[in-house]
């Protein structure tokens, strides 16, 4: 999803939250988006016979994506992606065709009935239309749930897919829908990804705990206390979860999927690393001259130009272990000593600013910590926020004397300081 698509996605996101709060608390819609394939029973294809790019016959827009390496007997994983509101199948072809064949898993691209979003969040509930003798009332069916049942039934026919591996991703919209469909057959999907999910729907299906989650959100986008609250919530029902932070808004990067498809193929491989857990205190304690400096730094970096600041950074993003207190998380940003490494002029910036690019890297590291905590709530033990599911669930106090502890309390009073460094859009630049 695009900035375009912004204003509309918050304003159903309003109008699904107000409808939904009027059922039970934290709970789904009121009719259950539930699938009747059984990938066990009906993964009868023992054979996929051609790669690239099918239309699924008897489908509106429904595709299907073969790698060249999942030609033959061996069974492999399937990835149902459900696009963006805005968006469409063919518009997310392009984007993923690369990751499906650099991670050897065949894609199912669903299309939505209704242009542009998924019937499924709004089914059982009100929805006011405009006809010619003005606004009416109706309630929307759920057709996109039965094209996708009756579409996984038909990929499981014909080509060789493993039923223990099959994953449900979306954004925005598609992060919502999979959220309520995945959540809802959890029988079904035993990983499932949401980015940017707009609304952290519930589930009314059975229940397994051997799904696993990957949870992304945007600082830019308010996000981050839904997505580790989210969290929290899934690993209380016994879900391994592993959750993912960005300095973005609402845009989908291909570097951030590119995180998720390879969690999506590691955590099959070792379903372990999704509960492995990282230490807190490993950061630099904040001066106002590790501030400055940094804040030196960045002024020169955003001068740069866009081959640097924008492909360059883009072509050299890592995922950072990023340890809230108890929480856990991880946050997409810039490889620093990589760039240093590549542009010369990078280095120039970082020599200038007195610093290394390990040194930029640790305390940018700090700070974000620091950022994310606060917004997030863990600072305060705050959860306030209507749109996050298990409000009811305290965050640990973190220790005073903790590293975290005493950057927190250096945040308290130096808010000049760390004004200055987020003018630089330090916070906006992944």
């Amino acid at each position: 999803m695009t900035h375009a698509f912004v204003s509309a996605a918050v304003a159903v996101t309003l109008a699904v939250s107000a409808a939904a709060a009027q059922q039970t608390p934290e709970s789904g819609m009121a009719s259950t988006p539930r699938l009747t394939v059984r990938p066990h029973e009906m993964a009868t294809g023992t054979r996929t016979s051609q790669s690239g790019l099918t239309k699924l016959a008897g489908f509106p827009e429904y595709y299907v994506y073969v790698p060249s390496q999942c030609v033959g007997t061996r069974r492999v994983p399937l990835i149902v992606l459900l696009h963006g509101g805005g968006r469409s199948s063919s518009m997310e072809i392009r984007k993923f065709s690369s990751l499906a064949d650099k991670y050897g898993v065949i894609v199912l691209l669903p299309n939505a009935s209704d242009p542009g979003r998924w019937d499924m969040i709004y089914g059982g509930m009100p929805h006011t239309v405009s006809t010619e003798t003005g606004l009416k009332v109706t309630e929307l069916p759920m057709h996109d749930v039965r094209n996708i049942d009756s579409a996984m039934k038909q990929v499981l026919r014909t080509h060789a897919i493993d039923p223990d591996r099959i994953a449900l991703l979306g954004f925005s919209d598609g992060g919502s829908a999979s959220l309520l469909l995945g959540r809802s057959n959890l029988d079904v999907f035993n990983r499932i990804a949401a980015l940017s999910a707009l609304i952290p729907f519930d589930g009314t299906g059975p229940q397994n705990a051997k799904t696993q989650f990957f949870l992304s959100g945007g600082i830019g986008e308010g996000m981050v206390q839904q997505t580790i609250k989210m969290g929290q919530v899934l690993r209380r029902q016994g879900h391994p979860v592993a959750t993912l932070l960005g300095l973005r808004g609402h845009v989908d990067y291909v570097a951030d999927e590119d995180f998720i498809w390879n969690w999506l193929v590691q955590s099959w491989a070792d379903p372990g690393i999704t509960t492995r857990t990282v230490t807190a205190d490993s950061d630099p304690v904040l001066t106002v001259e590790a501030m400055n400096k940094m804040t030196d730094f960045w002024t020169r970096f955003q001068q740069e130009p866009d081959s640097v600041r924008r492909a360059g950074r883009m072509a050299h993003q890592q995922r950072l272990p990023l340890a809230l207190g108890a929480e856990w998380t991880s946050v997409i940003a810039m490889d620093m000593p990589a760039m240093a490494a590549q542009y010369p002029s990078v280095a120039a910036d970082l020599q200038a600013a007195a610093l290394t690019a390990e040194q930029e890297a640790a305390y940018r590291t700090a700070i974000l910590r620091v950022g994310f905590a606060r917004v997030a709530g863990i600072a305060s033990g705050d959860a306030t926020d209507p749109m996050v599911l298990g409000r009811n669930i305290p965050f640990q106090p973190i220790a005073p004397t903790s590293v975290l502890g005493r950057n927190l309390a250096f945040r308290q009073t130096h808010d000049a300081e760390f004004k200055a460094l987020a003018k630089t859009g330090m916070w906006t630049t992944q």
